[in-house]
Formats: C-alpha cells, sequence, structure tokens
C-alpha cells in the first residue's frame, strides 16, 4: 500500500513497513476513532473526519501575496491556512518567540512537552513570502518574519536547514521531533534521524484533492498530538512505530537467511553443472571437484550481493554515487537489476542469456578497481550528461583470485534473477513478499544473517538421498509423558525447517527410519512427497550436529550493545579521548565480530563525546556523521583483534567490520572534476586470525627455585607469572617497571612438562589401547621428575635465546605495521589525510615481512610459534603414537635446534627409553641415537647442526623436519588443534 501525498523521503520507516506493517500496528488506535465517528452522543468527530473536512477550506482560501503587502500580514494569512489542519490533528497554538542557543530568536506556533524537560516537539513556520517554488528546507528565516515582533532578526536570511542542524539538533537540549510548516507541505524531522537526511513529508494539495481514507488515516496516526508528544509522559506512538520496525527488520534478517541459503544451492548446482563439462574436472579422482572451495566461493558471492545491496541503501557513506547519478543507478547498479527481479524472461533467450552475469561482472570489477583514472577522465571531462567516477574498494572480498572456480563459469539470467529475487523480496510462509529495506538493517542484523550459515557445508549427493529428522513430539506428549514413559510422536514432518539440523540417507537406509521421522515437501497439487535430492546436487545444509560442534550461534545486538556499553562503562572511567585510541579490542571468538563492531561504534562516539567536552566545542551537526565515521574507521583499522576456529568466520568478520567502519572522503566541492581518493577501508592482515584462542602458550614464567629436586610445591602445583605482553606503540626495551621484563633466573612456562599432557582418562580408550596407556603413563611420570642444575641452566639459556626472537619478532611487528596503517587525522584536526596505500602494496609487505611468502624460513615469529605448538602437542598427542613421545631430553634437545639452529646435546643422568627393543629406533635424531644412557653434564653441539641452514646460512623449517621427523607431527596436531 502506498499513500498518495506522504513522502517516505531517505526511509524514515522502510518501505516495506511502511506498505505491509505499518496498517497492522495502527489498527487499534483506527478502531477507536472510527468509534467516535459511530457514537452518535460523542461531542467529537474523529481526526480523520476532521481532517478530510478541511479539503474545501484549504482550496478556497488564497494567500494575497503582493510583494507590497506587509510581511507579518502575508504570515498571518499563512498561519490561518494552517490552523485547521493543526486543528484536527490536536493542536493549539500558542505563537511565541523562542531564544536558540546561537542566540538568535525562532518564530514558534507551538512547544509542547513536560515542564522542565526539552521540549519533545516544534512546531515552527517555515515559509517565507516569495520563496513559494523553494523546498521548506532551503526557505530561509528572515528578516521579514521579525516585522512587528518587537525583537531583532537577522541581517540576512537563513535557511532553515541551517537552523535545524546548528541551532536546534544541535543544541545542548534539543527537540526530539520538529514539525516545519511550509507553504503547501509539512515536514516531520525526528532528531535521531535527521543526520542521515530522513523525513517524512507531507503533501496537502495531493493528500486533500483526493482525499483517500486509507491517506488520511496514515496522515493522522503519524502527525496526531498524542502521536507525537501525548500528554504525562507517555510513550510516543512514534517510538513504538520504531521499536515494531526494528522488530520487523529483524524477521527481515531471519526471511534473508533462508534466502542465502537457497541461493547457495542454487549457484553450487550451476557452477557444478559447467565445471564438470569441462575436461579438467570430474566427480572423482585428481580432477574432482572440490565441494568445500565451490561451497566457499558460493558464499563469496552472495556476500558480494549483500555488500552491494547494503552499500547501495547507505549513499551517506559516500561510496556508490546512486543519488549522484543516473548513469551509475540506471546502468551499473545492482539496484537496476533489482527492478528486473519480476520480469518475464520464459523465453530461451532471455532465460539463458548472460545480461545478470555481465552486468553483476561489470559492477564486481568497477567495485575491485574502480573507473580506473583514464576511465574517470573521460567520464568527469567527457560529453556524458551525468557522468560518474568510482573509486576503486580495495577489499579481498571482490578479489577475483579468490574465485578460481566461479570466474570459470556464466551464470545465466534465469538464476541470477532467482538469486536477486531471493535477497530482494522479504515475506512468504502465508504473508504477501514486501521490498527488503537495506537501508534499514543494522550492521548486527546483516550479521545475523550471514553468521546463520557459518557452520554450514556444501556437499555433492555422492546416490540419491532422502532427508530425515528425529521425530517430533506431540503437545501432550511435552506436557505429560505417557505413564510407561514411551513418547507419542506426530507424523511425517511436512516442510522441515531448512536452517535446521538434517540428516541425509540413501534409499537403501530408508526403510530404518519411521514415518515420523521422514521430511515432507508438498508438490503443486498440495500432495506430500519425501524430500529427496538426486545424485550429483550440490547440497548446502547444516548437517547432523554441525552446529553444536562449532558453536556457531549468533549474538543478538541487543545483548551486545548492553554488555559493551556496561563493560565500557568500568573500563573508561577517568580516562580521556586520546585514551581510547590506545586501546585495543580483542575478540577470542569473533564470529562475524559483532562484539568488535558494537565496541568500534560505542568508542567511536565516546571518542567525540569526550573530545567535544574537553575542547569545550561543538562538531557542526551536518558534519558529525562523517567524523564519526572516521573514528570508526581509525579504531577498526589499527586497535581492532579477532579469533575464530572457523577460517570462513575471519572472511565473514571482516566484511562485517568493513560495512561498518568504511570513509569516504567528502567530494571537493571547489574541484568538482578531481579524480575521487578511495574508499578506505580497514586492513586487517595483522589484527584477524583464523586460530584457537582457548589453546596456546603465554608469556609467562617460573622462577627456577621452583624447579628443582628440593622445591615445595614443585612448579606445575603453582601458577606462574604473568609478563606484560609488550604493546607494539611504544618501545618495549625501555620498560617502566622491572617486572615487565623476565629476570635472567626465570624459565618460560612453555619450555617445561606438566602432569596434564596427554593425560586421556577416558574408560573406553583405556580398554582400547591398555599398553599405549601404560607406556603414556611411564612417560608423563619420567617427564614430571625434578629438575637437576644442568638442565634448569640450559633452560634459562633457551629462554634468554627466546627473549632475543620475541625482541626480533616485535620489532618487525612494529615496523610492518607502520608500514601497513594509514595516516587518519581526527577532529579536531584540519589537516588533510595522506592518500592511503592500496591493499596489495599491504599484502606484500605482509609477505615480505612477519607472514612473509616464503614459509619454509625459519623467521622468529615460526621459531618461537613452532616452540609453543610443540609444548601444546603433548597435551594432545594422540594415544595410538604413544611411542613416538619425547623424553624431555629429546623434546629440549630439539625445541633448542628450533631456538638456537644448533642441536645441542643435553645428555641425561638418567632417560627412559620407550621403544620397545624390538622396535627400530628411526624417529630419532640422525647420529643422536647413541645419547640414552649416556652419563654427561656437559653441553655438546652436534656436527649435525650444520644441515638445518641452506647454504645461504638461513635455518630452514624443512632441514628441521628432516632432522627431527617429529617435527612434522607436532606441526598436524597443531594443525588439526
Amino acid at each position: 500500500m502506498s499513500f498518495a501525498g506522504i513522502e517516505n523521503e531517505n526511509e524514515f520507516y522502510s518501505h516495506h513497513y511502511l506498505a505491509e506493517v505499518f496498517r497492522g500496528d495502527i489498527r487499534q488506535l483506527l478502531e477507536q476513532w472510527s468509534s467516535q465517528d459511530g457514537d452518535t452522543d460523542a461531542t467529537t468527530t474523529s481526526p480523520v473526519r476532521q481532517l478530510g473536512s478541511c479539503a474545501s477550506r484549504w482550496f478556497n482560501r488564497q494567500y494575497s501575496a503582493e510583494r507590497n503587502r506587509d510581511g507579518a500580514e502575508l504570515l498571518a494569512q499563512h498561519r490561518e491556512r494552517h490552523l485547521p489542519l493543526l486543528q484536527a490533528l490536536g493542536y493549539a497554538l500558542h505563537p511565541s518567540i523562542i531564544e536558540l542557543e546561537a542566540g538568535m530568536p525562532l518564530p514558534c506556533w507551538a512547544s509542547l512537552g513536560e515542564a522542565g524537560k526539552p521540549p519533545t516537539l516544534l512546531i515552527i513556520p517555515a515559509w517565507c513570502p516569495g520563496q513559494e517554488d523553494e523546498d521548506v528546507l532551503d526557505q530561509q528565516l528572515s528578516p521579514l518574519h521579525y516585522q512587528g515582533m518587537g525583537v531583532p532578526g537577522p541581517l540576512k536570511g537563513i535557511p532553515f536547514a541551517d537552523i535545524l542542524s546548528d541551532a536546534l539538533f544541535g543544541s545542548d537540549h534539543p527537540p526530539r521531533f520538529v514539525l516545519l510548516i511550509g507553504f503547501d507541505q509539512w515536514l516531520l524531522l525526528d532528531r535521531f534521524k535527521w543526520p542521515n537526511n530522513r523525513a517524512l513529508r507531507f503533501v496537502w494539495n495531493d493528500m486533500l484533492d483526493r482525499r483517500e481514507n486509507a491517506t488520511l488515516q496514515a496522515t493522522c496516526a503519524l502527525l496526531h498530538r498524542n502521536s507525537l508528544a501525548p500528554e504525562g509522559g507517555e510513550t510516543s506512538l512514534l517510538d513504538s512505530l520504531d521499536e515494531n520496525a526494528h522488530k520487523h527488520a529483524f524477521g527481515v534478517s531471519e526471511d534473508l537467511k533462508y534466502a542465502l541459503r537457497e541461493a547457495i544451492e542454487l549457484l553450487g548446482n550451476e557452477a557444478a553443472r559447467q565445471l564438470l563439462q569441462k575436461s579438467d574436472i570430474s566427480y572423482t579422482g585428481k580432477s574432482q571437484l572440490d565441494e568445500t572451495q565451490l561451497s566457499l566461493e558460493c558464499l563469496r558471492m552472495v556476500y558480494r550481493l549483500l555488500f552491494m545491496f547494503y552499500i547501495e541503501a547507505r549513499p551517506e557513506l559516500g561510496y556508490v554515487p546512486i543519488q549522484k547519478s543516473e548513469t551509475y543507478l540506471k546502468g551499473y547498479s545492482l539496484e537496476h537489476l533489482r527492478d528486473l527481479e519480476s520480469a518475464d524472461i520464459s523465453q530461451p533467450d532471455a532465460r539463458d542469456g548472460r545480461y545478470f552475469d555481465e552486468s553483476l561482472r561489470l559492477l564486481f570489477r568497477l567495485v575491485a578497481s574502480g573507473c580506473g583514472r583514464d576511465e574517470q577522465r573521460s567520464l568527469v571531462a567527457g560529453t556524458v550528461r551525468d557522468a560518474f567516477s568510482l573509486a576503486p574498494l580495495d577489499s579481498r572480498l571482490f578479489d577475483e583470485s579468490a574465485m578460481p572456480l566461479l570466474s570459470r563459469v556464466c551464470f545465466p539470467n534465469h538464476v541470477w534473477q532467482k538469486v536477486i529475487r531471493l535477497m530482494s523480496l522479504s515475506g512468504g510462509r502465508g504473508q504477501r513478499k514486501g521490498r527488503v529495506s537495506y537501508h534499514l538493517l543494522s550492521i548486527n542484523q546483516l550479521g545475523a544473517v550471514y553468521e546463520a550459515l557459518l557452520s554450514y557445508r556444501g556437499f555433492f549427493a555422492s546416490e540419491t538421498l532422502y532427508e530425515v529428522r528425529p521425530a517430533l513430539r506431540t503437545a501432550a506428549t511435552n506436557a505429560d509423558e505417557d505413564a510407561d514413559g514411551d513418547d507419542e510422536y506426530q507424523g511425517g514432518q511436512t516442510g522441515g525447517d531448512l536452517l535446521d539440523n538434517s540428516w541425509f540417507v540413501p534409499e537403501s537406509r530408508l526403510e530404518e527410519y519411521r514415518e515420523q521421522e521422514r521430511v515432507y515437501d508438498l508438490d503443486d497439487n498440495g500432495h506430500q512427497r519425501l524430500r529427496r535430492h538426486e545424485k550429483g546436487t550440490f547440497i548446502y545444509r547444516l548437517a547432523g550436529r554441525d552446529r553444536q560442534k562449532s558453536a556457531s550461534y549468533y549474538t543478538p545486538q541487543s545483548l551486545t550493545r548492553c554488555q559493551v556499553k556496561y563493560a565500557l562503562k568500568e573500563l573508561l572511567a577517568g580516562k580521556c579521548a586520546d585514551d581510547i585510541l590506545e586501546l585495543t579490542i580483542v575478540e577470542p571468538a569473533m564470529g562475524s565480530a559483532a562484539y568488535l563492531n558494537e565496541a568500534v561504534n560505542q568508542l567511536a562516539e565516546k571518542y567525540l563525546e569526550l573530545k567535544q567536552a574537553e575542547l569545550n566545542r561543538r562538531i557542526p551537526h551536518q558534519d558529525y556523521p562523517l567524523l564519526l565515521q572516521k573514528v570508526r574507521m581509525y579504531i577498526a583499522d589499527r586497535n581492532v583483534f579477532g579469533v575464530d576456529l572457523n577460517p570462513v568466520a575471519v572472511e565473514l568478520a571482516e566484511v562485517s567490520l568493513w560495512l561498518n567502519a568504511i570513509y569516504g572522503e567528502p567530494d571537493d566541492e571547489a574541484a568538482p572534476h578531481a579524480l575521487p581518493r578511495p574508499a578506505r577501508v580497514p586492513w586487517f592482515g595483522y589484527q584477524l586470525f583464523d586460530g584457537n584462542s582457548l589453546i596456546g602458550a603465554r608469556r609467562e614464567v617460573y622462577r627456577a627455585t621452583q624447579l628443582g629436586k628440593t622445591a615445595r610445591p614443585v612448579w606445575h602445583e603453582e601458577a606462574p607469572r604473568r609478563l606484560n605482553p609488550l604493546s607494539l606503540y611504544r618501545d618495549f626495551m625501555v620498560s617502566d617497571a622491572a617486572h615487565d621484563l623476565r629476570q635472567a633466573d626465570e624459565i618460560y612456562h612453555f619450555l617445561l612438562p606438566d602432569p596434564g599432557m596427554a593425560a586421556y582418562r577416558d574408560r573406553v580408550a583405556r580398554s582400547l589401547y591398555r599398553d599405549p596407556f601404560e607406556q603414556i603413563k611411564r612417560w608423563r611420570t619420567a617427564l614430571c621428575q625434578p629438575l637437576d642444575s644442568h638442565e634448569i641452566r640450559r633452560l634459562q639459556d633457551l629462554s634468554t635465546q627466546i627473549d632475543a626472537l620475541w625482541s626480533e619478532h616485535v620489532h618487525a611487528l612494529i615496523r610492518d605495521r607502520k608500514g601497513t596503517e594509514d595516516t587518519l587525522h581526527l577532529w579536531p584536526s584540519s589537516e588533510p589525510d595522506p592518500a592511503a596505500t592500496t591493499r596489495s602494496l599491504k599484502d606484500a609487505t605482509r609477505r615480505k615481512g612477519l607472514m612473509n611468502a616464503d614459509d619454509d624460513l625459519a623467521t622468529p615469529f615460526r621459531r618461537l610459534k613452532l616452540v609453543m605448538d610443540y609444548w601444546c602437542a603433548l597435551w594432545f598427542w594422540p594415544i595410538e603414537d604413544s611411542h613416538h613421545l619425547p623424553s624431555r631430553e629429546q623434546w629440549w634437545l630439539e625445541i633448542g635446534a628450533i631456538l638456537e639452529g644448533n642441536i645441542v646435546d643435553l645428555s641425561p643422568q638418567l632417560s627412559l627409553n620407550l621403544a620397545e627393543p624390538s622396535e627400530p629406533v628411526d624417529w630419532l635424531p640422525q647420529g643422536q641415537s647413541d645419547m640414552f644412557g649416556a652419563v654427561q653434564a656437559d653441553l655438546k653441539v652436534s656436527a649435525a647442526a650444520a644441515t638445518l641452514h641452506d647454504r645461504y646460512g638461513q635455518l630452514r623449517i624443512s632441514k628441521l623436519r628432516q632432522q627431527f621427523p617429529r617435527i612434522a607431527k607436532v606441526e598436524q596436531i597443531s594443525a588439526r588443534r
């Protein structure tokens, strides 16, 4: 439903909400008003009927607009013309002059609200005689408005848009709503929506000419005094509508989860069909189509679409010129394809054509690389009437090298049309579908959409499969189980939820499942049929217990906002604005970065709030959104860190943070033909990682006195001392306190054994692996014996080497971070920002630095990590490989080789050889099989050390693997865990 005469500018409410949901939300109010018209004893008619009766007076009353007429008389005629409308909506006018904080008086027809509090609603006349053709916001408050009022007015006209930004909504005590009364239009403004230029415009000529009942009802509901400024401090109807609109947006995000899953299946099946027709790809063998890679690429493809839907719905971010250029809107945008979502393409040429695919690929290339400097010059300087230029968005999401499979596929029109329709329309399950408003979706709600599919996986049906699920219990059974303890079940499940866990079985096993456990679909005739997946079908589903095993659950925005708010309330007490820029934000299980985004948003707002208070300066209202976005970009680019077990989650978090923090430089009005600067997005090369945040080693140490034979309690019964993690932005070699650094006699905890290593306690496993369990028990007993003095000295030497490597690592990280962090000057600085470094250069820095492409080079980072991984691997050592567990001396020998690049033999006073006499000890380092049983307290450098380096003298991890085959096992355990 649309309302003639009501313009929903920049989606004050989502278009879908107004069309599909709004009428239901005001139904109770309309019924209450309708009862007034039906009540013969009622002394007043409903606002709807009163408003409709104003039409004749509206069109009969004419302005006397001669230029020589008195300004006060003309403005009085303006008030008289609009007075019946205001009275019908419950307003009594009390004209007055309100003093603005800017020191300027402002004519006001009514100020409503509770005494002692900022006004809830101001009704402001916003028409200047002679400016009838100007927009309401462009009308100027001029000296004419002050004739005969006895107060001085401005010397020249001031646009009402500036008054709203600076003096009304920009004041210390702003009104919630402002109703601007123009010549023949009203503008309803909400200070919370004003920064995004959202407004409701009411065009009275159209509304009163047509007098459509639905429009008059909507107008009364939106503009009535009781809806905007109810007495007694009650919640306004518009606040309730806002809440319902956000609930509706949540419902839309739920619908989008289903849409994305289906879209991925559509793309995957079409891609598989085309790829399997190529000679170098097949279902099986060495050239087998990788279902995991295909799933990931299809997921990336729909994320590209989500990105474009969202970014085109947010023109205020300044990236796409969707409001500035008809050429972009009608020729390149995703929006123009969205207009074709329901077009008839039943003809073969249209159905199998490539228009959608070529349009989307062109759009993705434009986003990835921009128009190119030459193309931008030609567009700007050429003769195209509505030229545009698009700066490149330098991000991995649009990198074609990340799509090796889909880059070889051309999707036909009918596939793309269905995908875009799925992602464009919301509704279903008995509701009429409506347009999805991506503008109303928050980053968190969008994150909920794509994180919902985080634990899903794609696979090919190796044979015809049928879907089964645990049988549903009846309501009666839930309330009261049968006396014999048996549950009752419903019949076969019709239309089982496609986002729920599912199990897939071949036809040969279908008989093993009861009727109640089988899943059915309804065909076009309403008949049930088993949900069947033909052989070769690409299925993208949540199979079995994948969600539980991956712990992929999304935290709603209401919870993230609350938790971050109160965490920051404690953390920021007593801090200044600049302290915020030194904080680091870490999310150890980030998913799609719901907490990171919330923290970035709240910290950015707090920074500007504190900075304004410290400087006693206020940011101009119209500048605030852009400055806030710049602070978000700064914090996301420098201070945000995250880890997740799922590698896809890392990409999702990156996309989510991009959308939240993307920062586009404002257009240079003085140089309209200048080339645009690239939009900035954060780069997370050293900040977001795939890994396990619960397993690992820390910078903690034990004292040497805790390790000897006389130590009581022994070291593993006490907590180690934690060292300062050493900020990357300070020279960690200069410490303010001695306890920040390791003491000479202290030893890092990850060089020491622990009774918890390989401590399996499962009884079933013990019964299956009796000998390995006994072997591990003997190994652990020997491992945790108190240390001899020469062992302690050796570990102190290794700890010193760790400090040296740590120093190299931190300095290299400082160097690389400085080389990849772009300078941004935050408010109040007005200094221009230098051009951003491209992602390709940042990636090159990363490949040459810490994360260099030569992953065989034993950099300080890789050496430290491998030593820590070795320690962690001993906790998870496979039972069946118990005979490969190292003795304590072997472990220290091997990690010494990693840390020092030399093989130093610390021969034990007593060593336990775990190998059976009949087993060859082929996993020991070359030349070292005679070390067992020897009694020698000296440290000896082995001649085999030379084989650990390449011809240039650089330590190589592959050489370490050759010399110590157990290291490959450590890497295997690390990768799995």
